[in-house]
């Protein structure tokens, strides 16, 4: 019987085999081999273009002479024919065996139409120097905000971000341009004007993202366009059945680098030595104690979003909506955000009228980092534990025997309570109306609406030494009401050979901000609302209205596609400034010539675009308070009057009626070039701007009635000089697709002039480090020169010039010559702006695998390490690194001083170059890999896309930068000029781990 069983499956076998030999006979019989040649309009051969039958994975290339032969094609199939830089051809086969294939030059890149603020040109036709971002691959890196996305991704365009969940980016576009702190891009979101666009913002919303560089770009913005302007337009529907898109990623973040710090043993051995040197007794460190304050800080944060997307539309009509609910845990204790938002796009056409609007509503929570955690866990001692239940806090702190006058980073965040919830609606709403084919009326009617409601509680009990701990709750309420009204006609006509396109104008914006605190103290427990409050109640509140009204108008005129002349012109008219300077006319004019279109340019095999570019303008900026220019009086002041106490009023701040704009004239001169039917593009600018009238708020004695804030005055002027450069490749060979994209920054940066009547005295930033004076950088370390280590009294004797020192003490440099060390010895030991920024991304795909690698980079900054300056200052107890080799005797170290326990007159506390250190670094900043599974597996259950991925953020940094990470914004996470590049607790960029699925049906 199993016999018989054996043989039947046997011929089963068999026959099976026989019907596949049989069916691949007549497969082979029904199928074609075909040939052919592939080559461009000039007959000139095209060699590795890519031939497929259509819808499969057989295909093959051209040959040097661009033959291809292809075998296996049905008959009634087609065939695939495509090359970098032309258009794909689909060809029938129809039972053909030989082809002589045309491929036409793909004009898509040229002719892809963008927005560059009140007009949407072709790319070709851009005068000005405009970056149009490839959001495509900007979209791979999971970011909170648009600035994270941006960085690298744009030259000319420098951006600093934190991990700190919720946080704005520091988005400064071509230098520092202003004194005012007021130095952040213009944000034109479809069409509404803001100043700012953070984390409340979804930035999956985004079709393209267009940064503007120039005065030719940026003059129709006039008194906001000093500091370039970000145009950002959303997603809209296209026509066709209902698409639903559902992206959703979840990951973990960490701090990549800890400090390597002492711990309880080390501290006490260094600690006691440091006493002794000084002849103090060592103190009475706890023992039993060893506290890694990283360890208790640092965790493991999570991130993760979900994105639903409908989209689709008809003839006339298409519709967009999102929803986003994106969730940050922080890294530390503490921090955390999360938003959720909705947005609405639609537009619809009815004969001559168009109507449409973009609305984003959004609320997010926010829970704040308290304090400069990343100072004190370089500050606190090891041998103070965390909790300490003998404090009413429940947290440990410095006291007699372990002194230190750090704060409890973990206390911080967790016995204060620091939130925010933030509630806003953006967007637009606007009809059209062609009134000829050639002119065009638009409405456009802009909302920015924020309501924020801030916490910040405070429980009783002390969390650092000498320091009371009172409970208190402050509760604010701040609101933002901003409205756009915009009236514009377009002009659009060609007669032969010429196009006009012109613009007029005009608009209205008005700005209300309201402002109210309630204080009170007392607090038991934790209910923690105003009620339960039992002393010092205190309110406070302000409300600020600013209006600004504007005409605008702009003509563009091109002959034969070569040759462009574009003039722009706005006249802005603002409640800030006084009657003298109420307002203000910015112009611009800027021209091309496209060579490339040239007829002695029709035999060139090089370029296959060629143009340059010129511009010269004038934009402005209106940094200042609303009422900067109005005189204000504090009341319920008493007098003595006639021997009697009388109720009055004082003057509350002195204000300078004639304050100007800040004004920035800029000459650009640029070159695009495109090579090997567009495959490679270069794109170059370089420009000079000079911005002058800077405003800044003047130090005056309280003498002459000025007790309020300082106040503004026009006090400098600024040069910026830089180089920027764009270079792109994009190639295939059959199914391997490949890119590479790089950019990269020159800049240099000059004071030309501050306060003339104060003789051009330098302005100081934080701890009088950071100083701007005419004919250095803006934001100049400005400390002491060292020289070493004074390695025995002989060394000191021939000095000099420190004759109180010791072996074993810093030794400084007497720039000054006056025969010791003070303030006049300082010298610029670095700059906080880098001479050079760059981005490369490399993008590759072979059917359904695709990655991409994002690197950014910057050099020749510096920044001061403050956590190095709290380590090695040994006079305020502070932890120690277990790397630093300091000195213990002659010829030990010509670097670390000996650990020394003295006030604070000694020389390890002053401010020198010991502590300004190298900025520069080599980031890989996003690594992602995918998979999209084929179209006809995911068909049968549904679905148009599934692809599954992996990301990698900040998984390496290359840098000779000792602090947490050399991305550093500034004091405080404060990006404004007075601080830039000063690390003093900058909360670090974040490694990344994400998975991550797109879906769509």
């Amino acid at each position: 019987m199993k016999k018989r069983l054996t043989k039947l499956k046997k011929k089963a076998l068999l026959s099976v085999f026989l019907l596949c030999i049989f069916m691949q006979q007549t497969y082979a019989q029904e199928q074609l081999t075909v040939s052919g040649t592939v080559s461009d309009q000039e007959g000139v051969p095209l060699p590795g273009a890519s031939v497929v039958v259509n819808g499969t994975q057989r295909g093959t290339t051209t040959d040097f002479d661009g033959n291809f032969q292809l075998e296996g094609v049905p008959p009634d199939g087609m065939l695939a024919i495509s090359y970098i830089g032309y258009a794909e051809k689909i060809v029938d086969v129809e039972n053909r065996t030989s082809f002589d294939v045309v491929l036409e030059e793909d004009t898509a890149l040229l002719d892809e139409v963008v927005v560059i603020g009140y007009q949407s040109v072709k790319k070709s036709d851009i005068v000005g120097a405009v970056d149009v971002v490839d959001t495509e691959e900007m979209l791979k890196a999971p970011a909170s905000n648009v600035g994270q996305m941006l960085q690298g991704r744009a030259a000319g365009v420098t951006i600093t971000s934190t991990g700190t969940p919720g946080a704005s980016s520091s988005v400064k576009i071509r230098g520092l341009n202003s004194f005012s702190g007021q130095d952040s891009p213009l944000y034109v979101v479809d069409g509404m004007l803001i100043n700012s666009l953070g984390a409340d913002f979804n930035p999956n919303d985004i079709e393209s993202i267009q940064v503007l560089k120039d005065a030719a770009a940026t003059a129709l913005y006039g008194s906001r366009g000093m500091n370039g302007v970000v145009v950002v337009t959303t997603k809209k529907g296209q026509p066709g059945p209902l698409k639903i898109d559902y992206d959703f990623y979840y990951g973990f973040q960490t701090i990549a680098k800890k400090l390597p710090l002492t711990n309880a043993a080390q501290f006490i051995e260094i600690n006691n030595l440091a006493y002794t040197n000084n002849g103090d007794p060592v103190q009475n460190l706890r023992r039993g104690v060893d506290t890694d304050w990283q360890e208790a800080l640092f965790k493991t944060g999570t991130i993760s979003e979900h994105n639903l997307n409908f989209s689709g539309g008809a003839e006339n009509s298409n519709y967009f909506i999102s929803l986003n609910y994106y969730d940050q845990e922080g890294a530390i204790v503490g921090p955390e955000f999360d938003r959720y938002q909705i947005r609405v796009n639609t537009e619809t056409r009815k004969g001559p009228f168009t109507f449409g609007e973009n609305i984003a509503m959004s609320r997010s929570n926010q829970t704040r980092v308290n304090g400069n955690p990343f100072i004190d866990v370089v500050w606190m001692l090891p041998t103070i534990p965390v909790y300490d239940d003998t404090n009413e806090s429940g947290y440990g702190y410095g006291d007699d025997n372990n002194s230190t006058f750090a704060t409890n980073p973990i206390g911080l965040q967790e016995h204060y309570s620091n939130t925010s919830v933030t509630s806003k609606v953006l967007g637009t709403v606007y009809a059209e109306l062609d009134i000829f084919p050639f002119l065009k009326y638009k409405l456009n009617l802009g909302l920015d609406y924020a309501q924020i409601r801030e916490k910040y509680y405070q429980r009783a009990g002390a969390l650092r030494q000498n320091t009371p701990g009172a409970a208190f709750l402050d509760d604010r309420h701040t609101e933002f009401f901003n409205i756009l009204a915009e009236n514009t006609l377009n002009y659009n006509q060609e007669f032969g050979k010429h196009s006009i396109s012109a613009l007029v104008g005009y608009t209205t914006q008005k700005d209300n901000f309201t402002f109210n605190l309630a204080h009170t103290e007392g607090l038991n427990g934790e209910f923690w609302v105003q009620d339960n409050g039992t002393s010092s109640p205190l309110t406070a509140g302000r409300e600020e209205v600013a209006g600004l009204r504007s005409i605008l108008g702009s003509v563009n005129y091109s002959f034969d596609d070569r040759y462009t002349l574009l003039l722009n012109f706005r006249r802005d008219g603002s409640s800030r400034f006084g009657e003298n300077n109420q307002y203000a006319n910015f112009p611009s004019v800027s021209a091309s010539w496209r060579i490339s279109e040239e007829s002695f340019m029709e035999d060139s095999n090089i370029f296959s675009n060629l143009k340059l570019r010129g511009s010269y303008g004038e934009v402005g900026n209106q940094a200042i308070g609303n009422y900067a220019t109005q005189s204000a009086l504090r009341y319920n002041q008493n007098y003595v009057l006639n021997n009697q106490v009388v109720s009055g009023a004082t003057n509350l701040q002195l204000v300078n009626p004639n304050l100007r704009w800040e004004s920035k004239t800029t000459t650009n001169f640029g070159l695009d070039a495109g090579f090997l039917n567009n495959t490679l593009n270069l794109t170059a600018d370089y420009y000079v701007a000079n911005v002058k009238d800077l405003l800044l708020a003047v130090p005056i004695p309280l003498s002459s009635g000025n007790t309020g804030e300082n106040p503004l005055a026009n006090v400098g002027q600024v040069q910026n000089r830089g180089l920027e450069l764009s270079l792109s490749y994009r190639n295939s060979i059959n199914d391997f697709n490949y890119g590479i994209s790089a950019n990269g920054t020159f800049l240099k940066n000059e004071v030309k002039a501050l306060v003339e009547e104060a003789g051009n005295l330098p302005i100081f930033g934080q701890g009088q480090i950071l100083r701007t004076a005419v004919g250095e950088p803006v934001a100049a370390f400005y400390v002491l020169e060292t020289a070493g280590i004074f390695q025995d009294q002989a060394e000191i004797d021939a000095w000099g010039v420190q004759p109180d020192a010791s072996p074993g003490d810093v030794k400084y440099v007497d720039n000054d010559g006056s025969g010791d060390i003070n303030f006049d010895d300082r010298y610029v030991a670095g700059k906080a702006l880098p001479d050079f920024e760059y981005g490369l991304n490399l993008n590759v795909s072979y059917k359904g695998f695709d990655a991409t690698a994002f690197f950014a980079g910057v050099a020749g900054n510096s920044i001061f390490n403050e956590q190095k300056w709290w380590s090695q200052r040994y006079d305020d107890n502070a932890n120690y690194l277990v790397d630093d080799v300091y000195w213990t005797g002659p010829g030990t170290s010509n670097v670390i001083p000996k650990p020394i326990h003295a006030d604070d007159t000694q020389n390890p506390v002053q401010a020198s170059d010991r502590y300004v250190e190298k900025g520069d670094y080599f980031r890989l900043k996003n690594l992602q890999i995918g998979y999209a599974l084929p179209e006809d597996v995911i068909g049968k259950i549904g679905l148009a896309k599934l692809r599954l991925y992996l990301t990698g953020q900040n998984l390496f940094t290359i840098t000779d930068y000792t602090g947490y990470d050399p991305e550093v914004v500034g004091a405080n996470g404060n990006g404004d000029f007075l601080n830039r590049g000063f690390d003093n607790g900058n909360f670090p960029s974040l490694r990344s781990g994400i998975m991550g699925i797109q879906i769509g049906f």
